[in-house]
């Protein structure tokens, strides 16, 4: 039997309330994706432009080391993906 990952465990309504589109099945995005497998390749793809653009200008996300700088980050590869 395969362990379960902590998301696939306890109240999954009450995690994902918000954020969890009951209809599709995957979280609610920016691209129309109603599948897992549509919303892993859009975000693949996305996430990759993002990164690229990352490397070239750095200064789009200040290195604070902080709480500061790992939202920024999230916010600056994911923009495209989630609100």
């Amino acid at each position: 039997m395969s362990q379960l990952r902590p998301w696939e465990t306890g109240d999954h309504a009450s995690r994902w309330d918000g954020y969890f589109d009951e209809s599709s099945q995957v979280l609610r995005n920016k691209i129309g994706a109603r599948t897992p497998e549509q919303l892993r390749d859009a975000e693949n793809d996305l996430v990759e432009v993002r990164v690229a653009e990352l490397r070239q200008n750095p200064e789009l996300v200040p290195r604070t080391w902080d709480l500061e700088h790992i939202k920024g980050l999230h916010h600056q590869l994911l923009q495209d993906v989630y609100e």
